[in-house]
């Protein structure tokens, strides 16, 4: 017992040290911003566009005078008239890697736009105009790869471009397609599952298998009106998008949350948005025209500005290697390392207690007789019936199929769902429904537009639902049989912008 009861104590007393040391111990972060490209003569000068950085931490840098491949020895290679095609790339304006490791970037030199194709050392592979016409730029602004090795391509003013494996090139716009909300595409990313997230000076909308998916509201501020700058993907595949909206202020929308730009957070009310970076640790980082900011899950967000050490009023690029620092680059400056140490300063520990357990607890044993009840329960069927090959019982809603309205309409360019609805009524002659029109959520009662868009949203989903009412009642069915309500943004299935708001319930009312 003796033996047992000195174990216990030497337990305690470590524990109590480890406390004591934790609790008493001091962290601090401290940040180092190192201008890596100086005194680099064949560093080339200008602003810095866009950085990526390679799995041997390459650091490839686009900048308006070429190329920069920023080695992980330090060393520096440019690729601006070295070469027999590096003409090319006189002017870098984006970067990417696809799935092999060869390199991909949007260039511009003697008014000729082009995307070119580089190995995973810089080599040539290949390169192919963009077709530029009516006087209008087709300065690359952003560029992706998808899975398959399709390009997609943002232009200042030109629509998105899609260029596929096989050199075929597809072009979206507001000419081609209607339900695109801007010629001006500030921005493209493709996500895990090939859906293309798309940016304009006019809102954010999707492409899925090639076609127009889904447009968003990604302020709450009406259809239209959101200039969406950039765009990045968190780990979890979720998005981080920079807008501006309808009066210019700048909002960081991740998903659910949106955090306004506040001269509280950036300590200017001049603040622009540069670029957007998303870290593996989902920290959110924003470059701007006055320093840049992190935002993290855990603590309010950081502002580093000349006042807390970076040594350059602008950032234009942001990108992490694979020790979690953050490269910046910038106007005229060169290319830059925020480089983190924690620090961890120990107090005096003490020994909080010791503890001697000496004697034994006696063992208690009890008897206990389990009495389990009988309970009868009566089976109540509810009615149900049979819809689209699923079960729905009575009082239970679902999201109508395969309907589609056009976006900020209420006219139908996809009546499948509709019409499967009519031959289950007409099928189900006992049947009556009730059918109910959605929008996506309503913003928060405090925005300034809140009621002028909430009515916008109500009103357009009765115009929805007056459309499928009016297809029923035109095919037969009796209007004795069918209500209908509209409950415009006020009851989202998601938390956020989606189509799985923007939608058509049916409830079975009654069953004989």
């Amino acid at each position: 017992m003796k033996q047992n009861s000195l174990l216990i104590t030497l337990v305690l007393l470590l524990f109590s040290f480890a406390s004591s040391f934790a609790q008493n111990a001091e962290v601090i972060e401290k940040v180092e911003f190192i201008n890596v490209s100086k005194n680099k003569t064949n560093f080339p000068e200008g602003q810095i566009n866009s950085i990526a950085i390679d799995k041997n931490d390459t650091k490839w840098v686009a900048t308006e005078s070429g190329l920069v491949a920023f080695y992980a020895d330090s060393t520096v290679r440019t690729f601006n008239r070295a070469g027999e095609y590096d003409s090319l790339i006189d002017k870098v304006s984006s970067i990417r890697f696809d799935k092999k490791g060869t390199i991909w970037l949007g260039t511009f030199s003697n008014d000729i736009v082009s995307v070119v194709n580089l190995d995973a050392y810089g080599e040539y592979i290949w390169h192919t105009e963009i077709p530029t016409f009516s006087n209008k730029s087709f300065y690359i602004n952003s560029i992706d790869v998808d899975s398959k090795g399709g390009k997609w391509i943002a232009t200042a003013e030109g629509g998105l471009w899609h260029i596929a494996a096989d050199n075929k090139k597809t072009i979206y716009n507001q000419q081609i397609d209607p339900n695109i909300p801007s010629d001006v595409i500030n921005a493209v990313t493709v996500d895990n599952n090939d859906v293309v997230w798309v940016g304009t000076s006019a809102g954010m909308f999707n492409i899925k298998n090639g076609k127009f998916k889904d447009a968003f509201d990604v302020t709450n501020d009406g259809y239209g009106y959101d200039n969406v700058l950039h765009i990045d993907l968190k780990p979890d595949g979720n998005l981080c998008v920079t807008s501006l909206n309808r009066k210019g202020k700048q909002f960081l929308v991740c998903n659910q949350e949106m955090f306004q730009m506040s001269k509280r957070v950036t300590k200017s009310s001049s603040f622009t948005f540069n670029d957007v970076l998303v870290t593996p640790n989902e920290n959110v980082w924003i470059a701007g025209n006055k320093g840049i900011i992190r935002f993290s899950k855990d603590d309010d967000p950081i502002f580093y500005d000349q006042d807390s050490g970076l040594v350059v009023s602008s950032v234009t690029a942001l990108a992490y290697d694979v020790n979690g620092d953050i490269w910046l680059g910038t106007p005229e400056e060169g290319l830059f390392k925020m480089q983190f140490k924690t620090i961890e300063i120990p107090k005096e520990a003490k020994i909080i207690a010791m503890v001697d357990v000496e004697e034994k607890i006696p063992e208690i044993k009890t008897e206990t007789e389990i009495i389990e009840p009988t309970i009868e329960i009566a089976k109540i069927e509810v009615p149900k019936v049979i819809f689209n090959k699923k079960e729905i019982k009575k009082g239970e809603a679902i999201s109508l199929e395969n309907i589609e309205f056009n976006i900020k309409s209420y006219s139908l360019n996809n009546a499948e769902g509709v019409q499967t609805l009519v031959d289950f009524m007409k099928k189900n002659s006992k049947v009556r429904i009730e059918i109910s029109g959605h929008t996506d959520k309503d913003p928060h009662p405090a925005h300034p537009s809140y009621a002028r868009i909430a009515k916008q949203q109500l009103d357009l989903s009765s115009q929805r639902v007056n459309t499928v009412y009016r297809y029923l009642i035109d095919r037969g069915i009796d209007a004795s049989r069918i209500e209908k309500k509209a409950f415009g943004g006020t009851k989202p299935l998601v938390n956020f912008n989606s189509s799985e708001n923007r939608r058509v319930e049916m409830k079975i009312l009654e069953v004989e």
